[in-house]
């Protein structure tokens, strides 16, 4: 077990170091707003907004790190950091596309519920990249100012994770009496 651990372990670093070149390569259309044929819908507005942000800092941190860093292919903290930032907003991004899909289909009795999920997905998504992005020392100014901004927005779109998760439970067991 230790032996299949271990090269779990391995094959999970080499993505996010993959992922990570991934970025840098492309970093301008990461950063680049991307829409949703038909809109988005107003329920989920201002989470398809936080994950906007999150992409944006993603992307400006990528290139901070390119400037700084003469070889920044070979820092591997950071690597992980911008893979960690990758991940959780492509995760934040498939979760709200599915939403959205069930919203506009509109033939399921469950859209409260998926909204709820998806709502504290976001929020606990963003506070997790929030304490990824607290741990690096920044060079840029600018860095620190785009940061000291997304601090800001997530608070703003603070919901009360602890209440959507007991309409969660609530939803959850009464379906299964």
């Amino acid at each position: 077990d230790s032996r299949i651990n271990r090269i779990f372990e391995g094959t999970n670093e080499i993505n996010r170091i993959v992922t990570a070149h991934s970025i840098l390569d492309h970093v301008d259309e990461y950063a680049q707003e991307r829409t949703l044929k038909g809109g988005y819908s107003e329920q989920l507005n201002s989470q398809w907004q936080l994950l906007q942000e999150l992409r944006v800092f993603t992307g400006k941190f990528a290139k901070d790190m390119d400037e700084v860093y003469s070889n920044v292919h070979e820092e591997q903290e950071l690597l992980a950091r911008l893979a960690d930032f990758t991940t959780l907003t492509y995760a934040l991004e498939s979760s709200l596309l599915r939403v959205e899909k069930v919203l506009k289909n509109g033939n399921n009795k469950n859209i409260d519920h998926n909204v709820r999920l998806v709502k504290v997905f976001a929020e606990e998504a963003a506070v997790k990249f929030l304490a990824h992005a607290l741990s690096i020392p920044y060079e840029d100014g600018d860095m620190k100012d785009q940061l000291a901004e997304l601090i800001t927005r997530v608070k703003e779109t603070r919901i009360h994770p602890i209440d959507e998760k007991r309409q969660i439970a609530n939803t959850v067991t009464s379906r299964e009496s």
